[in-house]
């Protein structure tokens, strides 16, 4: 009646000032003796609920039963809003708070509702909130600064905004399967029973307690499980009563199908421990389905087996079922068993019946309303909610102990079962009535029991010839060690969005690669073809049409809406850099899925609004400047502040890693500008570092600059989370160390800093890869990382597999790992630093460095074993053509201007002797000094030089490095010859010689070229490859 007369009478006579404002009388309250509600009207219990002493516990029984009494949270919703909008205006601010308060419950504590009526409910939400959050009058505006109510507004929105776009996560989920659960059994071939008792009820109570946690407040108003919608209302709540029924059935049916007797008596007592182990797991329905099945008729019926379990051990086995009986008898209202789980600590599994008999004699019990005036009748509501909280209490503690069998779960969910008629005709088989013939054989018995539980017939569908492609069967499909590896964009498509076997890492790690194997457009395309052209069942039966929606409508259109909410979530600019395919989308959403899939559609438009509202900033910490008057020419490092210095290094490298795109990233040659520019601001970082050194150690303060900079370091570390100025400033300490022993021992080895340094200067070098690995899977944003391993990763897939294996066949799984790498790297760059920039400092961290420091951390990090600073280095000056040329002018100039010196020096000392002339090039540059001789006389009158290239492109070695060849060659001659001097010429020397050698000529256009190789020792596979090239060997003894 309450329902109805919500739905009949109009908003603008149920919600107004008058109603809610109206003083308490008979006409619209009650109270009860101890000063409680006992009844009212609607409006009046909005307002008792937004009043300054509402007691917590009316707000929980008003928002667990609201349903009974209004249409659904909409009503809710609208009754609040108008609750604020007829509030007078001296008492509009306190009010609001108050509404603002139960919106808070609604949504920590009652989420279940947004679920529900999710996203209408939502949506409606947001949309009063940035109403508030935009009227200057309650402290809002264009923002992003908010007092009083629109500041409130603003963090329930921001709150409820978190909550609808994160997928909920499952609380209760089982722990993992652990192997060696099965009990040295066989379940393929064994029977259930051939596994312990305690085996059995643990999973038993697993598959229970999951349909037990997913039953929600709301399925316990109103009866509704005796409804005719039933099946919509409380659908967890029939899941779990048919469960207990399958159970009962499953005891019943395994115990008349024993025809022998001694076979009945021992599966009777198997039943009877299981029972006891459920009970010693406080799993109560469960233990009230196992003795449900022993009492039916059938069972119950069967005298001399159950005069043979009472002398089963002597009858311990008859007394425990008595005590078990006792427990769970209905007797003063299953007073027993109240006692029993009261007494025991979670987590337990009620029998739910005993709640569902409490509610039908609350429901049957009370009126709806109370009076002439037709008042809510709160008093039942508040009965109703205590039930509820009391079921609630023992739905928040799973049974995270018992692991998971899949196979046994399988089992007890799959076994058959026959109905009452059946059981009753085998129970008169196995013992006839007294005085009478035993009937014939029933056919049950003749045919066995089936392995499992009859299947339903397969869903035949009126299959679309494109969207069939989804999941045909494809001859070209790639696989490895039985999984598939390769397949088309339809089958992808079809894989991520299959109703029971879908990609378990969905489509996010294809979206930052989709331009190696597709595009936006078509991805766009083959998504929404797979949600509107779902086929249709053949079979038109209610039966078969509840089927169709429940197994594949449903799982289909809820995971193409995931892999769109987490598209536009992640990657929205694909949609921004396509206007087409962005206004397709909002069409699709405002026609074919609004009319279809209205909750999708409400989803998608809060995720669009969020992408398309500006973030409010949060405040940055204030900047600390120690002497305003510095200057960045002038300045040097103990002139600032170690944190702002931290900070200043942070914002310069986050804002050239926020510049790191996917494209970048899945490249190939991975030379992406930015990336480039990030990992050349190591190097900058290293040289500014070595520069304060010196200048430190020229004042005798190198302790002091010491200090300061492992400061910063830690700072940059611990406080701002940037492990890439942190990899630059450690470089250059690992470099001087050895240089600067006096300084490291004036510090105190015990300050954090210093046990910082001394547990993390490794990190970057290759002993410490793993431990730099565990320092970046644990970065939250804002964070700035080390982009080399990421890099690395990329690099080594791109060389070992293609995006590719045909024209339309993808490589997913090498599409799945290198995406899953991208994601990582850009969710790290979802969130900027709030910090204020210093610009004095800024100045000073990027002003010119000393080249000569340049090409000494270069000297040395080439020196060194550490290949990746190495390489970042190489990198730099392959990029940067003018360090390439002001380097390559200070080395001429440095050569030139020192053999004229010397020229002149001799000239002075020798007048008259002869003209110096710059040396030829000899021998002397072939390092091993066994083959130096047999090579001179091998090539008489020549000259030697030693060519050295950077091989950037990996001709001849997998990854950049520096290539050396001694090339010979005569004046005044186009010939050029390639030496390999190697004491044992190995097939992977000749293949390195013959690339070295292409390498060469390609660079010298017009030489004529062959390839020679001194060696003492050769395999036949070099022998082999050298003959093929035409490359000579001279053997050397």
């Amino acid at each position: 009646f309450c329902q109805k007369l919500c739905m009949t009478t109009p908003p603008s006579i149920l919600w107004t000032a008058e109603n809610f404002y109206a003083p308490d009388d008979e006409t619209n309250i009650l109270y009860d003796d101890m000063g409680n509600i006992k009844a009212a009207t609607l409006p009046k219990l909005l307002s008792k609920i937004t009043c300054g002493d509402t007691h917590m516990s009316f707000l929980h029984d008003f928002m667990f039963t609201y349903r009974s009494f209004t249409r659904d949270g909409l009503e809710l919703l609208e009754g609040l809003k108008a609750r604020v909008a007829a509030t007078e205006h001296e008492e509009a601010k306190l009010i609001n708070l108050r509404v603002f308060n139960v919106l808070r419950v609604w949504i920590e504590k009652f989420w279940f509702d947004f679920l529900k009526d999710c996203p209408a409910l939502g949506n409606k939400t947001v949309e009063w909130l940035e109403s508030i959050i935009s009227d200057p009058t309650n402290g809002g505006g264009p923002g992003p600064e908010y007092s009083g109510s629109a500041k409130v507004a603003a963090g329930l929105r921001d709150k409820l905004l978190r909550k609808l776009v994160t997928p909920e996560k499952n609380p209760h989920a089982q722990a993992p399967p652990r192997p060696g659960q099965l009990g040295g059994k066989d379940l393929l071939n064994d029977d259930i029973f051939s596994c312990k008792p305690e085996v059995i009820a643990g999973q038993l109570t697993l598959i229970e307690w999951g349909l037990w946690s997913q039953i929600k407040p709301y399925e316990f108003l109103d009866l509704a499980w005796t409804k005719e919608d039933k099946a919509v209302r409380c659908s967890n709540l029939l899941a779990m009563v048919e469960r207990f029924n399958y159970v009962s059935s499953w005891v019943a049916t395994r115990i008349c199908m024993e025809e022998r007797i001694k076979h009945r008596v021992s599966l009777i007592s198997k039943m009877i421990e299981i029972a006891q182990k459920l009970r010693s797991l406080n799993n109560f329905n469960g233990l009230m389905a196992i003795l449900s099945g022993l009492n039916r008729g059938p069972v119950y019926r069967l005298k001399q087996t159950l005069a043979e379990v009472e002398k089963k051990k002597e009858g311990r086995t008859q007394r425990l079922l008595q005590e078990l009986l006792a427990l769970t008898s209905s007797d003063h209202s299953y007073n027993a068993i109240r006692k029993a789980l009261k007494s025991v600590s979670p987590p337990s599994i009620p029998y739910l019946g005993m709640y569902l008999t409490d509610l039908t004699f609350i429901e049957e019990g009370n009126k709806k309303v109370l009076t002439e005036h037709k008042l809510i009748n709160f008093y039942k509501r508040r009965l109703t909610a205590a039930t509820i909280v009391d079921i609630q209490t023992y739905q928040n503690s799973g049974y995270s102990t018992i692991a998971p069998i899949p196979e046994i779960q399988a089992k007890l969910q799959g076994e058959p079962t026959f109905d009452d008629e059946a059981l009753y005709g085998l129970s008169l088989y196995l013992e006839p009535r007294a005085g009478q013939a035993r009937p014939e054989k029933p056919q049950l018995l003749i045919a066995g029991l089936p392995l499992k539980r009859e299947e339903q017939k397969e869903i035949e569908l009126e299959f679309d010839e494109e969207w069939s492609k989804f999941s045909r069967e494809d001859p070209n499909e790639v696989e490895e060690d039985g999984e598939v590896v390769g397949m088309d964009i339809y089958k992808l498509v079809g894989k991520i969005t299959h109703p029971t076997r879908s990609d378990p890492s969905g489509i996010l790690p294809f979206l930052p690669t989709l331009p190696l194997y597709s595009t936006p457009q078509e991805l766009f395309r083959l998504l929404v073809l797979r949600l509107e052209r779902i086929p249709a069942p053949v079979e038109k039966s209610a039966l078969m049409q509840k089927r169709w929606m429940d197994e594949l409508n449903t799982p289909i259109s809820n995971l193409v809406d995931k892999a769109l909410r987490v598209w536009v979530q992640n990657y929205w600019e694909h949609f921004e850099n396509h206007p087409e395919m962005q206004q397709q989308f909002t069409e699709f959403i405002s026609t074919t899925l609004s009319q279809s899939y209205p909750l999708l559609a409400s989803g998608l438009e809060l995720i669009i609004q969020q992408n398309t509202r500006s973030t409010v900033p949060t405040i940055p910490p204030a900047s600390i400047i120690l002497d305003s008057t510095v200057t960045a020419k002038t300045a040097k490092l103990s002139d600032f502040d170690a944190l702002e210095v931290a900070r200043q290094l942070t914002l310069m490298s986050s804002r050239i890693f926020c510049q790191i795109t996917p494209e970048e990233l899945f490249s190939s040659q991975n030379k992406g500008e930015n990336i480039g520019a990030f990992e050349d601001s190591i190097v900058d970082i290293t040289a500014w570092v070595l520069e304060e050194i010196d200048i430190h150690r020229q004042e005798n303060a190198t302790h002091v600059a010491l200090e300061t900079l492992i400061n910063i370091a830690h700072h940059c570390a611990v406080d701002l989370s940037n492990w890439h100025a942190v990899c630059g400033i450690f470089n250059a300490l690992n470099l001087v160390a050895e240089n600067i022993k006096d300084a490291w021992s004036q510090l105190d080895a015990s300050s954090p800093q210093v046990v910082f340094y001394n547990e993390k200067k490794d990190l970057f070098s290759e002993a410490g890869k793993q431990q730099l690995s565990e320092v970046l899977k644990n970065l939250q944003p804002p964070c700035v990382p080390v982009i080399r391993p990421f890099v690395g990763e990329i690099e080594i897939l791109n060389q070992q597999n293609p995006n590719k294996f045909s024209e339309e066949i993808i490589n997913v799984g090498k599409i799945r790992k290198m995406g899953k790498i991208i994601v990582e790297v850009m969710k790290l760059h979802k969130v900027n630093y709030s910090l204020n920039e210093v610009p004095v400092i800024k100045e000073y961290l990027q002003r010119p460095r000393s080249l000569w420091e340049v090409v000494r951390c270069i000297k040395e990090s080439y020196v060194s074993e550490r290949k990746d600073e190495r390489s970042i280095l190489l990198d730099m000056i392959l990029r940067n053509p003018n360090f390439k040329t002001i380097l390559g002018s200070i080395v001429t100039e440095v050569v030139s201007s020192g053999w004229e010196s010397l020229h002149q020096e001799l000239t002075s000392l020798l007048p008259g002797s002869q003209d110096f002339s710059k040396p030829s090039p000899g021998a002397e540059c072939i390092p091993h000094p066994k083959f130096r001789e047999v090579v001179k006389a091998a090539f008489p009158g020549c000259l030697f030089s030693c060519w050295s290239h950077y091989d950037d492109k990996g001709a001849v070695a997998p990854t950049p490095q520096i290539v050396n060849a001694t090339v010979v060659h005569t004046e005044n001659t186009s010939h050029r010859c390639v030496l390999a001097i190697k004491e044992n010429f190995t097939k992977e020397e000749a293949t390195k010689l013959v690339k070295l050698g292409a390498l060469y000529k390609s660079q010298h256009q017009g030489v004529s070229l062959s390839c020679v190789v001194f060696t003492s020792q050769v395999s036949e596979g070099a022998a082999a490859l050298a003959n093929q090239c035409k490359v000579k060997i001279v053997m050397v003894q």
